[in-house]
């Protein structure tokens, strides 16, 4: 197959239907039940989906979890075309390709990691018309040998995805994408769709010009991820941190990140000491080892993976709870990519940023001796984008909103109710707990054991077909599933996430599962779909998040900070910050509940003698016998504060 390829006109599309026609929207609707389940699209897929139809160049940013796979994965099916997806990692491609299969989508890959005789027969099967999506890597993309193939297809359509590698201001620049600016010249009939998830203003305008599109159309998605909650805390005791934030998700995954690969074994190991099973992962272990941990993690075999930025693009695991940095991260697009990992189900998840001064330094030290592409010039580039996360993660502004911003967007809520600031925990920085008032929503309904009951079938399946579980089914469809528990094939193929395959695959399996579990329980089946849960919007339009509504409640009722504090599953230090501002907004006859009468003498009778508002001079007055909590509140019910 080394022959010279001779130009050909891409094929034309089966359909002339314009994207925008009722039969071609219909198409749409067809594919996007049939193969994965779904009634409806999300913000920005549609008219993605229509410029790939019409190969018009686009540029789509959607965040993590938005859906831009649907977006190239429709368009050939509706024209019965073939198009090329070009991506930057094997594993990403695997797994592409495996949740496609799973869902009776014709697609293959080439790639390093076949055998010739696999190779030979995907590029048979390719000829034959057996598929519509084929996956490559930039660097195999543009060899005389895969060039030759794509000719002999008529490959209409190119989609780049990872397309913010191309871009020297963006925050993972990759040389090999630089060539990918051929495409245009030598396929000028086909389109070029650029995919990413993080592209700042200046990115977007780089890739337009380096891919040379044309009159591209370029849709930019919310940045936003509601579902997510974000902290930052002072780095104090970073093995306990890490160690209580982990726990807190204990039997869910979690993601680590970490700045040197010593640090990611160190923590690794600091994890297995204290009894939770972690794995780490970096480039520099043997490639056998780095996969066992990817596959382990993927198979839901391992939980929680202790990591560098080397690890992630390639995961696809959609239920991950957890995102944690141990340090701060290289920029603010590392930490939007790396904190999208979690919740792609759309889910509740949490993201934990431990933070220091020093890792700034530490971090500019590795970049001006790592030798990045690009020399001096690219150091500099890296080193101002590392600033600008410094400058994020000190700063007391609501996460979602300096997030937006970065990259061009405005944040229109007054407050977001799901940050360590909105929630009232910049005041007094502590170790947090994941919301509130988000989880409950999301669980709304759940029978918890039915839906772990469906974990076990889901992992047992995905054994047997030997993929991930994610891929048989998501954790939100599995949660759906627990909520409505339906009886019968057509009730299993209404539930989102339920395609045509799927139904016919699996619907007797977990119909009979769920039946078996009901009757042993006594809860019926076949429940009334309730309004859905939806992405944690913790805030009531008071802006009062829902765990402040409730311990307010709980404080009426004369509950101590304690009771308080497990009932909301907030922690301690922040349930004090409530009951001042409910002491200041209720204003309660008496705070005898919380402190007792004598001790309530003390403390003003203290602060009067120091003259002033201030607590430290009250404490170091009481000889350091009473806690803040207690000053705090007193002074705020006596008014001296």
């Amino acid at each position: 197959m080394n022959a010279t390829p001779t130009r050909r006109s891409p094929a034309r599309a089966s359909s002339s239907s314009p994207p925008n026609s009722p039969s071609s929207q219909r198409a749409v609707a067809a594919a996007l039940h049939k193969y994965w389940g779904y009634s409806e699209l999300r913000p920005l897929q549609r008219e993605a989906i229509d410029a790939g139809i019409a190969r018009t160049d686009s540029l789509v940013v959607l965040p993590t979890g938005g859906g831009k796979s649907l977006c190239y994965q429709i368009p050939p099916l509706v024209t019965n075309r073939i198009d090329v997806v070009v991506s930057p990692l094997i594993s990403l491609m695997k797994d592409q390709v495996d949740a496609l299969k799973a869902c009776g989508y014709p697609a293959t890959a080439l790639h390093s990691g076949l055998s010739e005789e696999e190779r030979r027969r995907a590029v048979g099967e390719l000829m034959a018309g057996k598929h519509r999506l084929v996956f490559v890597a930039p660097e195999r993309l543009l060899t005389p040998w895969f060039m030759g193939v794509m000719e002999r297809l008529n490959v209409g359509a190119f989609a780049i995805d990872e397309a913010h590698c191309i871009s020297q201001w963006g925050h993972d620049f990759r040389p090999e994408y630089r060539r990918l600016a051929t495409l245009k010249e030598r396929y000028p009939q086909a389109s070029i769709h650029a995919f990413t998830a993080t592209a700042t203003p200046r990115v977007r305008e780089d890739i337009v010009r380096q891919l040379k599109l044309q009159s591209p159309r370029t849709l930019v998605g919310r940045f936003d991820r509601p579902n997510l909650v974000y902290r930052v805390i002072p780095r104090t005791d970073i093995d306990a941190q890490v160690t209580e934030a982990v726990r807190r998700h204990k039997d869910e995954a979690a993601i680590v990140y970490c700045i040197s690969r010593a640090d990611t074994e160190r923590m690794a190991e600091v994890l297995r000491a204290r009894g939770v099973k972690a794995a780490a992962y970096h480039a520099g272990l043997d490639p056998v080892s780095r996969a066992r941990t990817q596959e382990a993690f993927a198979a839901e075999k391992l939980d929680v993976v202790v990591a560098t930025v080397a690890f992630g693009m390639g995961i696809d695991r959609s239920n991950v709870r957890c995102v944690i940095h141990a340090a701060l991260p290289k920029s603010i697009e590392h930490y939007q990519q790396e904190t999208g990992r979690a919740g792609r189900d759309g889910l509740e998840a949490e993201c934990v940023l431990f933070y220091s001064p020093a890792d700034f330094r530490r971090w500019e030290s590795v970049l001006r001796r790592g030798g990045d592409e690009g020399g001096e010039a690219q150091a500099n580039t890296q080193i101002a984008l590392l600033a600008e996360m410094q400058r994020l993660a000190a700063a007391g502004e609501c996460r979602h909103r300096a997030l937006s911003r970065y990259f061009g967007q405005e944040y229109e809520r007054p407050a977001c109710g799901a940050c360590d600031v909105c929630l009232g925990e910049w005041r007094q920085p502590e170790v947090g707990v994941r919301t509130a008032a988000s989880e409950a929503i999301a669980w709304e309904g759940v029978d918890r054991g039915l839906f772990e009951r469906l974990r076990e079938l889901r992992r047992a399946v995905a054994a047997e077909q030997g993929v991930p579980p994610f891929i048989v089914f998501s954790d939100a469809t599995l949660r759906e599933l627990a909520r409505v528990r339906p009886s019968s094939a057509g009730g299993f193929g209404r539930v989102k996430g339920v395609g045509e395959r799927k139904l016919a695959e699996l619907g007797s399996r977990f119909v009979a599962q769920i039946s078996d579990y009901c009757r042993d329980k006594g809860i019926a089946m076949d429940v009334a779909a309730e309004a859905k849960a939806q992405p944690a919007r913790a805030t009531s339009p008071s802006g009062m998040t829902a765990s402040k509504r409730l311990a307010f409640q709980l404080f009426e009722k004369g509950r101590s900070l304690d009771e308080v504090a497990t009932a909301t599953g907030r922690a301690r230090g922040t349930i004090s910050n409530y009951l001042e501002d409910y002491v200041m907004e209720r204003k309660p006859e008496s705070v005898e509940v919380w402190v007792a009468p004598a001790l309530y003498g003390r403390i003003e009778m203290a602060a009067k003698q120091t003259g002033g508002s201030l607590l430290k001079p009250v404490f170091e007055a009481l000889n350091g016998e009473v806690s803040y909590d207690e000053i705090r509140v007193v002074m705020r019910h006596a008014g001296l504060k």
